[in-house]
């Protein structure tokens, strides 16, 4: 995979680092607008997030990926708990479906954006990988691997 990484893309991503990923607003907030990012234009968040951890510590990186990993978490759950409540009854189904298309929060039918959050989670961990291995970054190593253990990768 061709990487983004360069001069000019590392200036970009400083330049629209406020607007993207402002590192004095709430982990909530940061998640919304990398998700509105993701959705609106996939290509230039790649670049974004892949070139973004030249610019923020690593420990912000990685409540990043774990936010997006809960993000894409809550989706499946979310989509999977509707399921299982349209099934017990045709009129619950008929109104369910019905709100569902007035909604417009996180959904992980939505596959291109799930798609578009796992493709980011990969290039953010990537981005910050060698990092993780040093002994000063061991407490942000385990905050990121106890994110992904478990059963949360099975259940998605």
């Amino acid at each position: 995979k061709k990487s983004f990484v360069n001069p000019v893309t590392s200036a970009l991503t400083k330049l629209m680092q406020n607007s993207y990923f402002p590192q004095n607003l709430s982990g909530s907030e940061q998640a919304h607008r990398t998700l509105s990012f993701l959705a609106s234009d996939p290509m230039a968040a790649t670049v974004f997030y892949g070139n973004l951890s030249a610019h923020i510590s690593v420990n912000s990186v990685a409540k990043l990926t774990a936010m997006l990993l809960k993000c894409l978490t809550v989706a499946v759950n979310n989509d999977r708990q509707q399921i299982n409540d349209n099934t017990s009854s045709n009129r619950k189904r008929r109104r369910s479906m019905q709100s569902n298309n007035s909604e417009d929060g996180l959904s992980a039918r939505n596959t291109s954006l799930m798609a578009n959050v796992a493709e980011t989670i990969c290039c953010l961990w990537k981005s910050i990988e060698l990092d993780l291995n040093q002994p000063s970054q061991e407490p942000i190593k385990k905050l990121i691997v106890d994110a992904f253990s478990g059963m949360v990768l099975a259940n998605i």
